[in-house]
C-alpha cells in the first residue's frame, strides 16, 4: 500500500515539478503566457488529484482506515461546528476540547 501511495504521488506532482524545472532552466520559455498558466493550472490539478487519491486508496486497501472511518461520529463533529460558528472563532479557541 504504501508502495502505492508513493507511486500516486510521483505520477501526480512529477509534471508540476518538470514544468517547473524546464521553465526554470531555459532562457526562452516555451510556454507563451496563455499557454503557461494553462499548463501551470493543468499541472497543478494533477498534484491536487494526488490528494483525493490518497483515501480512496487507503479505503481500498486497508481495514484499519474502514473500520476507523466507520467509528467517526459526524453527527458530533457536526454539532461542534454548528457551536463554533455560532460562538465565533473566540469559542473555539477557548474550548476545552479532549
Amino acid at each position: 500500500m504504501i508502495m502505492l501511495i508513493a507511486l500516486s504521488f510521483w505520477l501526480c506532482w512529477t509534471p508540476f515539478y518538470a514544468v517547473t524545472a524546464v521553465t526554470q532552466l531555459q532562457t526562452v520559455s516555451f510556454l507563451h503566457k496563455s499557454q503557461f498558466l494553462f499548463t501551470m493550472l493543468a499541472t497543478h490539478w494533477a498534484g491536487f488529484v494526488n490528494s483525493c487519491l490518497n483515501p480512496l486508496i487507503y479505503a481500498a486497501l486497508s481495514n484499519n482506515f474502514r473500520r476507523g472511518f466507520k467509528q467517526v461520529d459526524f453527527n458530533s463533529l457536526a454539532a461542534f461546528n454548528r457551536t463554533v460558528k455560532h460562538a465565533g472563532m473566540s469559542a473555539f479557541l477557548l474550548c476545552n476540547c479532549t
